[in-house]
C-alpha cells in the first residue's frame, strides 16, 4: 500500500469551510440584487398600469373633466385599465403585489381630480413605484402600516396644507422607510 503525502490529501475541513462561507456570501449578495431587480420591475410595470388607465379615462372624460361617477368598477366595466389589472371577477382593480387598487374622486371642490390608492405595494418598490408616479400624478402620499394618514411627497392641491410641486426625495425615503416593519405601504396618487 502506498501511503499520501500531504499534497495529495486534498483539501482540509477549514480550507473547505472558508470556500463554503464564500460561497454562502457571494449568493447572499446575488439574492438581494436579484430581488431588488424584481421590486423595481414590479414597480415600473404597477405605474405603466395606473397611467394607462388615467391617460386613457382623461381622453373618455374630455376637457372638462368630472371625476365624480367613476370608480373602479366603473373603470373595468368600460375598459378603461389594463386586462393584468382587472380582479378575477371581473368587478375591481388589482395591482402586482396582489393588493386592491381604489379609485374615487377626491372630494367636494375637487371633482376635477381623481385618485387611485394602490394597497399592499412592497416596501422594496416603494420608492421607485412613488417616484414614477410622481413625474406625472399631482399629488403623490405614502401611508405606512395602513394607518390612513398620508405623507405627502408631492402635493400641487394642498392637501398637505403646503404646495409641493415636486416629488421630495427624502420625504420618500423617510415614509418608505417606516413601513420597513410591515413590509407593505398604501400609495395615493391623484390626477387632474
Amino acid at each position: 500500500m502506498r501511503s499520501l503525502n500531504k499534497k495529495q490529501r486534498g483539501w482540509t475541513i477549514v480550507e473547505l469551510g472558508i470556500v463554503l462561507a464564500i460561497i454562502g456570501l457571494l449568493g447572499a449578495a446575488g439574492l438581494g440584487v436579484w430581488l431588488g431587480f424584481f421590486g423595481t420591475a414590479n414597480a415600473r410595470i404597477q405605474s405603466d398600469y395606473e397611467l394607462s388607465c388615467y391617460q386613457k379615462l382623461k381622453t373618455q372624460v374630455g376637457a372638462n373633466p368630472n371625476y365624480t361617477s367613476w370608480s373602479a368598477a366603473s373603470l373595468v366595466d368600460g375598459n378603461i385599465c389594463p386586462e393584468d389589472m382587472v380582479n378575477a371577477a371581473g368587478t375591481g382593480l388589482v395591482n402586482v403585489w396582489g393588493g386592491a387598487v381604489t379609485v374615487a374622486m377626491l372630494g367636494t371642490g375637487f371633482e376635477d381630480n381623481i385618485s387611485f390608492v394602490t394597497d399592499s405595494v412592497e416596501y422594496e418598490s416603494c420608492s421607485e413605484f412613488a417616484s414614477s408616479l410622481g413625474a406625472v400624478a399631482r399629488g403623490v402620499g405614502i401611508d405606512a402600516g395602513g394607518t390612513g394618514t398620508y405623507t405627502w411627497v408631492k402635493d400641487r392641491a394642498g392637501f398637505s396644507g403646503t404646495i409641493i410641486n415636486e416629488v421630495q426625495q427624502a420625504a420618500l425615503a423617510t415614509a418608505c422607510a417606516d413601513s420597513n416593519n410591515d413590509n407593505v405601504v398604501d400609495v395615493i396618487t391623484y390626477y387632474r
